[in-house]
């Protein structure tokens, strides 16, 4: 079975459900009922581990397993219950900046060499983790590993010979597209929301449409696609059926409100009824 360990901002998103109550007094504002039931579900790093979990993947957080006692970004998100499709009104950010240490860099190394890794997954959210140092230990230290990065902008320099595979937002991926400079990666996979997504670096560009079919809510989508992603790489395989079944499982995500790791059996699932509806068109 594939060993993936995901590195990375870590995060804690605490979700709290509200309904419309009357127009506040004091300004011309909804004043929402808070209602019971608030969810706190892993986020950033800890939401692409329970992914891969779900998928059936054997997965690990190093930084978890060598450190406790780690401040932690928090978003708060108000839901609206009251209407057909649940919306979020409003969101507050807690940021909390990471900080290395000695002992942290060494312990997290020498995790990740008793780990063994097969894959590494490098999940940048700009909260101080990912650094070049960082990149650059792991290249040494897990040399055989393919790592698969999500840069959180378009500066790339820390993944320059030090990443295989980067998978990056739209926005991370203005640079690339405007150049089309590897930086001596391996293949690129661009994020393009509504517009799906492309592998370049494989021969012909593959570009993907997106699957999904109704937009409930975007948060998660792109945690999800480097999950599947990393779940389904394997040698001898072509990464474009490994970048197939990442955008269904993006847009089941998209299909639902909040982050719920899509399953295996649920991906099996959509698998076949998209196979089912080709062969009923063709």
């Amino acid at each position: 079975m594939t060993r993936v360990a995901v590195l990375g901002d870590l995060i804690v998103d605490h979700t709290v459900y509200v309904e419309p109550s009357k127009i506040a007094q004091e300004a011309p504002i909804v004043a929402y009922r808070v209602l019971d039931g608030e969810e706190f579900t892993h986020g950033g790093a800890g939401a692409v581990s329970d992914m891969l979990q779900a998928l059936g993947v054997k997965a690990e957080l190093p930084l978890v397993k060598i450190a406790s006692n780690i401040p932690i970004t928090r978003k708060m998100r108000y839901v609206c219950r009251g209407s057909r499709n649940p919306a979020i009104v409003a969101r507050f950010d807690v940021d909390v900046e990471f900080q290395w240490t000695e002992d942290i860099y060494a312990g997290l190394m020498r995790r990740l060499e008793e780990y063994a890794p097969d894959v590494i997954i490098v999940s940048d959210y700009g909260k101080g983790f990912v650094t070049q140092r960082l990149m650059t230990e792991l290249y040494r230290l897990c040399i055989t590993a393919t790592v698969i990065a999500d840069p959180y902008t378009s500066d790339w320099s820390k993944y320059e010979r030090t990443a295989d595979i980067m998978v990056p937002s739209r926005a991370a991926a203005a640079n690339f597209l405007a150049t089309n400079d590897y930086r001596g990666m391996s293949a690129v996979i661009t994020k393009l929301d509504r517009d799906g997504c492309r592998l370049y670096g494989t021969g012909p560009m593959h570009e993907f449409a997106s699957a999904a079919t109704e937009i409930v809510d975007v948060t998660g989508a792109g945690d999800q696609f480097i999950a599947t992603l990393a779940a389904n790489l394997s040698p001898g395989k072509p990464l474009r059926d490994a970048v197939w079944l990442a955008n269904i499982a993006a847009g089941m995500q998209c299909q639902r409100m909040g982050v719920k790791p899509v399953t295996a059996d649920e991906l099996r699932i959509r698998v076949a009824q998209m196979g089912e509806m080709l062969l009923a068109s063709a």
